[in-house]
């Protein structure tokens, strides 16, 4: 009976919920600041640097354990997530400086990938050396590559820049002359060159870069998708549809062809953004995300047939967009236990709430909806963003285009259902295996008991036959203790496995919106 009950308790606990009880091993340091820098009066502030920093949250949160959001929420972000401006922090040198701090030294008790992000202005002081711009002063070229990056000793860095240099000219990033348009402006070469160069970067070979950059050095704020264009871009790519060979893993050269193949269509170079990305030397195949980590949930299909699709979720608010080949399989990560609409050119498909598991794009049932264009606002962007389809041929030849180290292309397509379990799955593997220990334990004392008894019916002494007695006894009650462990153990873990499945049953009525679309 002692047998059985260890093994069941020591079999659930190596089952309780991962998410309930240890931390993902990895660290996000995010910085939204719509303020201009003080240095450049003539920059006007911007829209979505802080709705780019929650976004990151949202994304970079479920990848690691250690999450540091520094950034000030306007009025519309705040009431789209109730109670998160409680979490932030000003995103000010000291701040983040703090927060370096705070990572470093979790790195030295768990080691694990840090993400360092930045959405914001950028400019140059007097004497043209470059910076990002923070709420109270300068965030230099010196101060990241001789202060920040220094203490960040992790197995991987991946530093994001969604920033632009004002130069000679107004508004970077932004502002938005009339809701739903886009205003560039240049950003100056030494700039970019400057915050990533090569032969900085060299002296981290650990550090990975991933900037925004375009023909003309411009970058982009949009009001339809409530985000930087870049943000949107690099996002909807990381939860899955860059991973053009299907393993899970998305790598710089994914990412940089994903945004190319995006942009490709989009003629006016004012309104093209595009992604630089600089993998980290020591191995250019690190990957930026390991989907094969999260528990899900995910959407599983050959996506590529529906053309040009974005997920938006129940608020109005867009996840992500994405055109893949026809015949592409991809496994996108969807949004965690909230309402979400798959949407399509003219039908949509609710994507109901879950916190594990793998819906499959057949089992969906679309319905036909109307689109609507909300008037001639960007027609650059809204048209030609994401027109053109990514698949191999493009992924091929961009990278042999640009001398890229690719992907694995003869990895065999990861199957999701292989993925890291739901919590209720893991329980349920972990209650079938305390059964199954369980039921091996009763057998064991269910043959010793008979062995026993039969003992006691050839003995004619009556001080053996008392304890043979005994003995007998106590088997048998840890016999039907045991069994009885087995079958509420296998019961229990059938229950489990049986929730722990999505459900793909339509829903109430999906709310019909009218939307405009690229």
């Amino acid at each position: 009976m002692r047998f059985s009950l260890a093994c069941t308790l020591v079999l659930c606990a190596w089952a309780l919920p991962a998410q309930a009880g240890a931390r993902r091993p990895g660290y996000a340091i995010i910085i939204g600041n719509n303020a201009p820098p003080a240095e450049d009066p003539q920059l006007s502030p911007l829209g979505f640097a802080d709705d780019d920093a929650v976004r990151y949250r949202e994304v970079l949160g479920r990848l690691v354990g250690e999450v540091h959001l520094l950034t000030v929420l306007d009025a519309q972000t705040q009431r789209q997530n109730p109670g998160l401006a409680a979490s932030t922090q000003p995103p000010t040198l000291e701040a983040l400086r703090a927060a370096v701090a705070s990572v470093q030294a979790g790195l030295r008790e768990a080691p694990g990938p840090v993400y360092l992000v930045f959405s914001g202005h950028g400019s140059s002081d007097a004497s043209g050396e470059p910076f990002l711009a923070l709420l109270d002063r300068a965030l230099t070229r010196a101060v990241l590559f001789e202060e920040i990056l220094p203490a960040l000793d992790a197995p991987a860095v991946h530093l994001i820049i969604d920033a632009c240099n004002a130069g000679a000219m107004v508004g970077a990033r932004g502002p938005l002359d009339e809701a739903g348009e886009a205003v560039s402006v240049p950003v100056a070469e030494a700039t970019r060159a400057a915050v990533v160069e090569r032969r900085s970067l060299a002296r981290f070979p650990s550090v990975g870069a991933i900037i925004a950059t375009s023909a003309g050095q411009q970058a982009h704020e949009w009001s339809r998708i409530e985000a930087g264009v870049f943000t949107h871009e690099l996002l909807s790519g990381l939860l899955g549809p860059a991973d053009i060979n299907g393993d899970l893993r998305v790598e710089y050269s994914e990412v940089q062809a994903f945004v190319g193949a995006s942009n490709s269509r989009i003629t006016d170079p004012r309104a093209r953004p595009d992604v630089q990305a600089i993998p980290p030397a020591r191995d250019h195949r690190m990957p930026l995300v390991a989907l094969d980590a999260l528990p899900g949930p995910f959407l599983r299909g050959k996506v590529g047939r529906l053309g040009h699709f974005f997920i938006e979720l129940a608020g109005g608010r867009r996840y992500l967009d994405a055109n893949l080949g026809a015949g592409q399989v991809a496994t996108i990560l969807l949004p965690w236990e909230r309402q979400a609409y798959l949407r399509t050119s003219d039908g949509e498909a609710e994507l109901p709430p879950s916190d594990g598991g793998v819906v499959d794009l057949d089992d969906l049932s679309f319905r036909t909806v109307r689109l609507a264009s909300r008037g001639s606002l960007d027609t650059a962007l809204r048209q030609d963003l994401f027109a053109a389809p990514y698949d191999m041929a493009y992924y091929r030849g961009f990278v042999d285009s640009r001398a890229l180290v690719p992907v694995d292309l003869a990895v065999e397509a990861v199957d999701p259902l292989a993925l890291r379990w739901t919590w209720k799955e893991k329980a349920a593997v972990g209650l079938w295996s305390a059964s199954a220990a369980a039921m091996v334990s009763a057998i064991v004392t269910g043959i010793a008991a008979a062995h026993t008894k039969a003992q006691f019916e050839e003995t004619t002494l009556q001080q053996p036959a008392m304890e043979l007695a005994a003995r007998y006894d106590r088997l048998r009650v840890a016999t039907w203790v045991g069994a009885a462990v087995a079958a509420a153990a296998a019961g229990g873990g059938t229950a489990l496995w049986i929730s722990a499945r999505p459900s793909n049953d339509e829903g109430p009525g999906a709310v019909v919106g009218i939307s405009g679309k690229f």
